[in-house]
């Protein structure tokens, strides 16, 4: 397998009008696993909706990756990944059924899987993945949710927990050096448009310094909802 350096960031703030945090990330280097889970509904849990996600994921993925092949294809990667995302949504919505506060919990979901030179994309709500190439920007995923006149925010149509079974949109895409890509909580996406993160993410190229003014941007422009970014950048 041809491996590629990789070097990654996470960060989540609170935002400027929240009084808690219902983002999680969760960055595994070992495994090639990121992870940016954002909780819906305060009031039922959502927290510990998308906590359980950033805690549960990498270990089905690590046991999964060990009864895969030296080298697995694509559709292999993208298999097992599926299969790890549904492990992750039976427990969320296990436990959500088991304890009475935490019932209707449930959470967005995008994670990027690299396997060599394969990054694995899968989401399931409108968190989003970006990737960042020969400085074209392009957004990987499209939002699972419906805008509704009643809400300021959009409703989601699809999340982690909610119901036994979910699908979840995984595709794999061939990365090189240079190449950047980008997981976000909508807290960051309702903030800034996509130029501006792309330029964002052109201008920083240390992904600790791009996470950082990333969330102080989003922040500025009103930080109304949590912010959570991670950053992948390959060499």
């Amino acid at each position: 397998m041809n491996d590629l350096q990789i070097t990654s960031a996470g960060l989540t703030d609170i935002g400027n009008v929240r009084d808690h945090n219902e983002d999680a990330f969760a960055i595994n280097n070992d495994l090639g696993l990121f992870i940016v889970a954002d909780g819906v509904g305060g009031e039922q849990a959502g927290e510990i909706a998308s906590s359980l996600i950033a805690e549960s994921l990498p270990l089905f993925v690590k046991k999964t990756l060990q009864a895969l092949p030296p080298e697995p294809d694509e559709e292999e990667i993208a298999a097992a990944l599926g299969r790890c995302i549904q492990e992750t949504n039976r427990l969320v919505h296990e436990r959500s059924s088991a304890v009475p506060q935490w019932q209707g919990m449930a959470s967005t979901l995008v994670t990027c899987l690299v396997r060599g030179t394969t990054a694995c994309i899968a989401h399931i709500g409108d968190s989003r993945a970006y990737l960042l190439k020969r400085k074209a920007l392009k957004r990987l995923t499209t939002d699972h949710s419906l805008s509704h006149p009643c809400h300021f925010r959009n409703v989601i149509t699809r999340s982690i927990g909610s119901m036994e079974e979910v699908s979840a949109d995984i595709a794999c895409h061939t990365i090189e050096p240079g190449d950047k890509i980008l997981l976000c909580s909508d807290g960051l996406t309702n903030a800034l448009d996509d130029n501006r993160i792309g330029t964002i993410m052109r201008k920083e190229k240390d992904p600790n310094k791009a996470c950082r003014a990333l969330v102080n941007e989003a922040n500025d422009s009103g930080g109304y909802d949590n912010i959570t970014v991670v950053l992948i950048s390959v060499h």
